[in-house]
């Protein structure tokens, strides 16, 4: 395998290159990481808005048997923070321009 500590210019592009793609392969995963927890968020939110507490699933927190009311508060935090979510995956998931041309 090659090192890419040389001086000459034909090699030094060719690592700065590789290391532009690793790079843009780094944040569309983490960008797709977000965007699932952020997806995940909205639902929970959601299911908090729709479904009283005493019926929530056990996995979700906040479960209180025999209640009517629903948690307003946890859904509305969960929703904006899931919206949040999505629109940074969409921020750091979009395609830059390349400072190497083709």
């Amino acid at each position: 395998m090659e090192s890419c500590t040389g001086n000459f210019s034909g090699r030094h592009k060719l690592c700065s290159e590789t290391a532009y793609s690793v790079e843009m392969a780094a944040r569309r995963a983490i960008a797709a990481t977000v965007l699932i927890i952020g997806i995940v968020a909205v639902i929970v939110g959601v299911i908090y808005f729709v479904v009283p507490a005493g019926s929530l699933p056990s996995f979700i927190p906040g479960h209180l048997a025999g209640v009517t009311n629903k948690h307003t508060n946890r859904g509305m935090a969960g929703i904006v923070v899931g919206v949040v979510l999505v629109v940074l995956a969409l921020v750091l998931g979009r395609r830059s321009r390349s400072p190497y041309p083709r």
